[in-house]
């Protein structure tokens, strides 16, 4: 499905991802107060495996289906089933992974803005889908979470 989406929205993502990276660099190898002490490398480094992959799956699987829907309609298969923005979804799986490396609070922290960003993003191109598709998209609302199991 095609919606329009919040004004400037890729530019904040990427803002928000390089400030991520910037502050869980620096918390966790420059100033070193990250958390890793309370947990050890195994636990970590799954977390960031599964997250990370997850996310990335989520990603590339939402693209490719919103890709091959060439026209404007809804996609309620796939990835699409489990949560209504598995690309947002996606790219805060990865980013939590990232962070889950190393425990970074100030990141962890960061996430929670990069959640509610991302949470508004979604409320917009809801709103635009339901003017485009009407009681298929509200139908589809009432079916799928916004963000899958949560």
């Amino acid at each position: 499905m095609l919606a329009e989406e919040y004004p400037g929205s890729d530019q904040i993502q990427g803002t928000l991802f390089l400030l991520l990276v910037v502050v869980w660099g620096l918390d966790s190898f420059v100033f070193k107060r990250y958390m890793v002490s309370q947990v050890s490398v195994t636990p970590r480094l799954i977390a960031c495996i599964v997250l990370a992959t997850s996310g990335a799956f989520l990603m590339y699987s939402s693209h490719k289906l919103v890709i091959e829907a060439a026209e404007p309609k809804l996609v309620d298969w796939g990835v699409y089933r489990v949560a209504r923005h598995p690309m947002y979804l996606g790219i805060m799986l990865f980013e939590l992974g990232l962070v889950s490396s190393t425990l970074s609070l100030p990141a962890l922290l960061l996430m929670i803005a990069i959640f509610v960003a991302n949470n508004k993003f979604a409320e917009y191109e809801e709103d635009s889908l339901v003017h485009e598709l009407g009681d298929e998209y509200k139908t589809y609302l009432t079916k799928v979470k916004r963000w899958g199991l949560v």
